[in-house]
């Protein structure tokens, strides 16, 4: 099938693919052997991409979750229900937005909510996690940009003042600023 998005995993030894069939599939790098198929979305897979230590990757569909897969045996791990998927640096954790307008972190090993993000009055555009693990931001359809504390959940920032949808948003390798693409092409950095 198609091949049209690739993730190479930490070490450089696979690579992950999505496929048009709803499947992500793992590569040996070096031979191009197929590893393992990660079959169970029913709907176009959106994202694809490898935990810090590359022991698990995560995929996310347009059938409304994220899954977490085990890369030694393909096993899927964990669903959840929402879309933007990010793994913490950790690999322990998995934010994601949901259809109620927040941003929730969970626990993979237990499945469980850890903390939601409450702020956004309507559908929630991109997500990021802080390198450091403290800061969570997220862009909304509601014009805002916003900044939480991971472990309280308390609003540390909001940025305002956006007249266009904001596209995506990430955070600089240090953390120490915040990048915000905008839909009239512009991006933006915080500090």
């Amino acid at each position: 099938d198609r091949v049209n998005l690739v993730a190479c995993s930490p070490a450089g030894t696979q690579v992950l693919t999505r496929s048009q069939d709803n499947t992500a599939r793992l590569w040996n790098a070096a031979t191009g052997q197929e590893l393992h198929a990660f079959w169970g979305h029913t709907s176009k897979i959106l994202s694809i991409a490898f935990s810090t230590s590359g022991k698990q990757v995560l995929t996310e569909s347009y059938d409304g979750t994220v899954r977490v897969w085990e890369v030694a045996t393909g096993r899927e791990l964990r669903r959840f229900f929402g879309g933007k998927g990010k793994f913490s640096l950790d690999g322990k954790r998995v934010l994601t937005r949901s259809s109620d307008n927040t941003v929730r972190l969970w626990d993979i090993d237990t499945g469980l909510e850890v903390r939601r993000y409450i702020g956004h009055t309507d559908k929630i555009t991109s997500v990021a996690l802080s390198s450091d693990g403290e800061q969570v931001l997220a862009s909304s359809s509601d014009k805002t940009t916003a900044l939480w504390d991971v472990d309280t959940g308390r609003e540390l920032r909001s940025l305002t003042g956006q007249t266009g949808g904001v596209n995506l948003v990430a955070f600089s390798p240090d953390g120490k600023q915040m990048i915000v693409s905008r839909e009239d092409n512009s991006v933006w950095l915080w500090d």
